[in-house]
């Protein structure tokens, strides 16, 4: 007989063992789940402890920026006589804030300049301008400029100025007001290094620009046509564990399961914090107790830089993005930080949640303290370099064409910037695709390109025009009802104290018989004027404000 060979009883091993396998799968899976869990069960304890969700924890870095860091200029521009440019590379821009350092600018007066003709001198010489995302207060950079307490001032400005020829000197200026305060650098050198900083790059970053008018301001756009990259970046969202321990200290705290929007939530009695599982955005909520006054009048006591002082707190707590962040707008009680990255600030594509906001709404009635945090959870993780495309940045000229095309003017804006729109294709919140674009400021609100060239910046600006010349008709309205109701009621009154007048010398001129018999009806007559009189007032104050109340 015939011996078989190794390999054969290898074979014949190996295909016993597949059969075997097979008919685990196609039967017995229980089976074969129990016997494949012996060799996992050390990865279910381990995964089981503390130590992976601590591994989580220390992977993700919240944002080291201190707040003179989050309130500095976005913008850099130089002017050469009639020529300008923007410095348009933000490690140089960088490196002229660095050379700024802390407390560089010393205030040495607190007048401010309001006259014409030396505000066009100002911006129409040699200088370098660092611009500013919006109107600061003066004491709201006191990481930067330093203020003596007998020069207090609550000047808001918008960006710095330095002439070249003048070493030493800074401007303050606010652009809406076409106002300015004069100050110093505590090292006149400073100024010579930074224009040495920026000569340097004159030939491969200084962009040819032309400026525009706005509405209280200017902007500055690009002369020629450009080109930029698209961002692509994995993205990561941030565990809830990040921000528990920090939000409820004492751990104890409830859970309530999504509802139908997909908001699930952990609470107390005080505090919520609330997960929007759709947008993946997350806010936190605090109680407002009762109070008593007026909340306008407090919130008018509360400076703009106590507000930036105690938003801040948060956004060093909860704020995990690895880019840079600036404050980027305060609009009553709101403030809100914005996400940046290689310079730009980022935006969101229409019907998308804003992933690059992150805001404080405050109440300052009776102390200043945080109502609500609201942030996206999601964050940019590696980039990838090799899907970026290249996408053209229209010129000025081609605004200027597209909002002639569109029946607008550079008047109608508060503001055009270069950003990144962050697009609503995200593979299931596993990539972010982020492409750059013009976005123009109206009604406190940031519209891209897209939404000129389709028409929905036209109709809102329309609208909000018409509801505006309404408003005007309507209190020219309510104006002329109220000026025709107080000369009615003048001429009322008039008539009322004439019949006074009249009552009274029938009363005092007629004796009681002559009052019986002889001016009886003429008494009546006056009598019956009266009470129509008081009739006619009482409906023409019911008109009145009825008028009013109807008009607002």
């Amino acid at each position: 007989m015939k011996k078989l060979s190794l390999t054969s009883i290898i074979v014949f091993i190996l295909l016993t063992i597949n059969l075997f396998l097979v008919y685990l799968l196609l039967f017995d899976t229980n089976l074969l789940n129990r016997w494949l869990n012996q060799f996992e069960g050390e990865t279910v304890i381990t995964t089981s402890t503390s130590e992976p969700i601590e591994d989580v924890e220390d992977y993700y870095e919240v944002t080291t920026l201190t707040l003179d860091q989050l309130i500095t200029p976005t913008k850099l521009i130089i002017n050469e006589s009639s020529d300008m440019y923007d410095v348009n590379n933000y490690a140089t821009l960088q490196s002229v804030l660095e050379l700024l350092g802390s407390q560089t600018i010393e205030l040495n007066t607190n007048s401010v300049e309001t006259h014409p003709d030396m505000y066009e001198a100002l911006t129409s010489g040699e200088y370098l301008q660092l611009l500013y995302p919006t109107s600061f207060s003066v004491p709201s950079l006191r990481g930067l400029i330093a203020t003596p307490a007998e020069l207090s001032t609550q000047f808001e400005m918008s960006r710095l100025v330095f002439p070249r020829h003048l070493e030493g000197t800074v401007y303050l200026v606010d652009t809406k007001s076409q106002a300015y305060m004069e100050a110093e650098l505590t090292d006149p050198t400073i100024a010579k290094e930074i224009f040495a900083v920026v000569d340097a790059v004159r030939d491969d970053q200084w962009l040819p620009v032309t400026r525009f008018e706005v509405e209280g301001g200017a902007v500055y756009l690009p002369t020629y046509e450009t080109i930029s990259l698209s961002q692509i970046y994995t993205l990561e969202k941030l565990p809830d564990s990040l921000f528990l321990d920090d939000i409820f200290p004492s751990n104890n705290y409830d859970i309530a399961e999504p509802d139908a929007n997909s908001v699930r939530s952990y609470h107390t009695l005080l505090t919520t914090f609330q997960i929007n599982d759709l947008t993946n955005i997350m806010s936190i909520n605090h109680s407002i107790s009762s109070t008593t006054g007026s909340n306008n009048i407090i919130r008018d006591m509360v400076l703009p830089e106590e507000k930036v002082r105690y938003s801040y707190p948060y956004v060093q707590t909860y704020e995990y993005w690895p880019s840079d962040i600036r404050l980027y707008s305060e609009n009553n009680n709101t403030i809100t930080y914005r996400r940046f990255l290689n310079g730009l600030p980022i935006y969101s594509a229409p019907g998308l949640a804003d992933y690059g906001a992150t805001r404080v709404t405050l109440r300052t009635n009776p102390n200043i303290e945080v109502s609500r945090y609201q942030m996206p959870l999601i964050t940019i993780g590696t980039h990838i370099h090799d899907m970026s495309r290249v996408y053209d940045i229209e010129s000025g000229a081609q605004i200027a064409a597209l909002l002639t095309e569109q029946g607008l003017s550079f008047e109608h804006f508060t503001n055009i910037v270069l950003g990144y729109e962050w697009q609503s294709e995200m593979e299931n919140f596993k990539t972010a695709t982020l492409v750059p674009k013009w976005f123009f400021h109206v009604n406190n609100t940031y519209y891209s390109i897209d939404q000129v060239r389709d028409g929905t910046v036209t109709n809102l600006i329309v609208q909000n025009s018409g509801q505006t010349q309404a408003t005007d008709v309507s209190e020219n309205s309510i104006s002329q009802a109220s000026v025709q109701i107080e000369t009615e009621n003048a001429q009322l009154s008039e008539n009322l104290n004439i019949v006074a007048v009249v009552d009274a010398g029938v009363l005092e001129g007629l004796s009681v018989g002559d009052f019986k018999h002889q001016n009886y009806r003429s008494r009546t007559t006056q009598w019956e004027s009266l009470v129509q009189v008081e009739v006619e007032l009482e409906q023409a104050s019911r008109f009145k404000l009825g008028g009013w109340s109807n008009g607002l």
